[in-house]
């Protein structure tokens, strides 16, 4: 093995004194690493096998890091530059300060796999979701669709933590951006408790909390419910 290993570094050393042209300097090489000592060859060979060591190590503990911090991930859907807080994953179709993921929320499957979210927040993005569109392939409900997603990658049990102007409120009224009207009522179409549930038939939530004002916003914490409890 040390031999190859030799030849190989012989060859190597060669080869590049031959591209740049010098064929005496290729001699030079050649007579001079034939005859260097053996343990200068010992030498370098650790020298190689302890970078290749660390390099390994370094790499180990990068990807421990990474699934250590996606074991417990908490995703702000469409944070912009002011996401939950520094031990939040954000994603936001801009690349904004805080934003970890930048993607289209319109745009599905998310890059998340499915059921590793421990908990989600999505602050005024829903009401910018059509509730339904008019596609050249058929008719899409981009807002159900949104929340099947969600669905998809939080873990079973886990809360989504949603808020957004009241679909009666001024405030909605007076966004030229504002295209889905969801009410203290829109909710019930996602819990299958409630009798709007069977219209759509979505991925199942259950409303855990509830709270609006007319003139102000909705906002509800759903927990995810699996197919299995059903």
């Amino acid at each position: 093995m040390e031999i190859m290993l030799h030849r190989v570094f012989v060859a190597l050393n060669c080869g590049v004194v031959w591209v740049i042209g010098d064929v005496k300097k290729m001699e030079h090489w050649t007579i001079h690493i034939l005859n260097v000592q053996m343990v200068n060859f010992y030498l370098a060979k650790m020298m190689v096998f302890q970078l290749l060591f660390f390099i390994i190590l370094l790499a180990t503990v990068n990807c421990l890091s990474l699934t250590m911090k996606r074991a417990n991930m908490k995703l702000d859907i469409a944070c912009g530059n002011h996401k939950n807080g520094t031990d939040w994953t954000g994603m936001d179709i801009q690349r904004l300060p805080g934003v970890d993921i930048v993607h289209d929320i319109n745009i599905h499957p998310f890059p998340i796999a499915a059921e590793s979210v421990d908990e989600a927040h999505a602050w005024h993005i829903v009401e910018h979701i059509p509730p339904v569109c008019v596609t050249e392939k058929g008719t899409i409900f981009p807002f159900i669709n949104f929340m099947n997603e969600c669905w998809r990658i939080l873990k079973p049990d886990a809360p989504i933590d949603i808020e957004c102007p009241h679909g009666a409120s001024e405030v909605f009224l007076h966004d030229p951006t504002h295209c889905n009207h969801v009410t203290e009522i829109t909710w019930e179409y996602f819990d299958p408790e409630r009798e709007r549930y069977k219209v759509f038939r979505p991925k199942p939530w259950h409303i855990e909390q509830l709270h609006f004002t007319r003139d102000g916003n909705v906002n509800v914490i759903l927990k995810k419910l699996t197919v299995r409890r059903l």
